[in-house]
């Protein structure tokens, strides 16, 4: 009986030592699954969406959204809204800056909502084109006297409640290709669409 702890203590010994050899295998293993995903050659290939001011088309898919001359009431802001005509190409007599490009035109209205105790913010900013393949186009700053007028605001102005702006919002666009969508999307906004025919 003597001999008895002694024996349990070596067996308990041999079992700590295969147990720690064990552990130490699969704390290994998982370093070297771990290591392989956060190398720079495979984090560089990981996908996932990417932060834009304006969502796009999502390319393959039939756009949906409203007519032209249709009205439509923003989801923030006490504004409605109203894209009456597209025109591509204007004011073929200045070249934009890009080769390539030529001028197109949204006549665009916010109107402030008349029961709203707020004033209205606008701007061309929240304006943008979709094309087919996703891409998207923000508005030019740039202005010139052939662009059609009157323009759209390029900085932020007020409206109080009760009162509309009207006005052509710019865009140099590929010669040729024509959007499918004109999208009001101010921030914090549900987007809203108007069809291209």
């Amino acid at each position: 009986m003597a001999g008895r702890p002694a024996a349990n203590r070596g067996y308990a010994r041999r079992y700590a030592a295969l147990l720690t050899g064990f552990v130490a295998c699969l704390n290994a293993f998982a370093l070297c699954g771990c290591s392989s995903g956060a190398s720079g050659s495979d984090s560089a290939g990981v996908t996932g969406p990417v932060a834009t001011d304006q969502p796009s088309m999502v390319p393959g898919l039939a756009p949906q959204g409203h007519a032209l001359g249709e009205s439509a009431q923003s989801s923030s802001g006490f504004v409605s809204v109203t894209v009456f005509s597209y025109e591509q190409p204007t004011a073929g007599a200045v070249p934009p800056d890009r080769s390539g490009d030529e001028w197109a035109a949204a006549d665009v209205q916010t109107c402030a909502e008349t029961g709203s105790v707020f004033q209205a913010t606008v701007s061309n900013a929240p304006w943008s084109l979709s094309y087919p393949d996703g891409t998207a186009l923000i508005p030019t700053r740039a202005t010139a006297a052939q662009f059609p007028q009157p323009a759209y605001p390029i900085s932020p102005r007020s409206l109080a409640p009760g009162q509309c702006l009207r006005g052509w919002v710019v865009f140099a666009v590929p010669a040729g290709r024509r959007p499918q969508v004109i999208r009001y999307a101010p921030q914090g906004a549900t987007p809203i669409d108007w069809l291209i025919q």
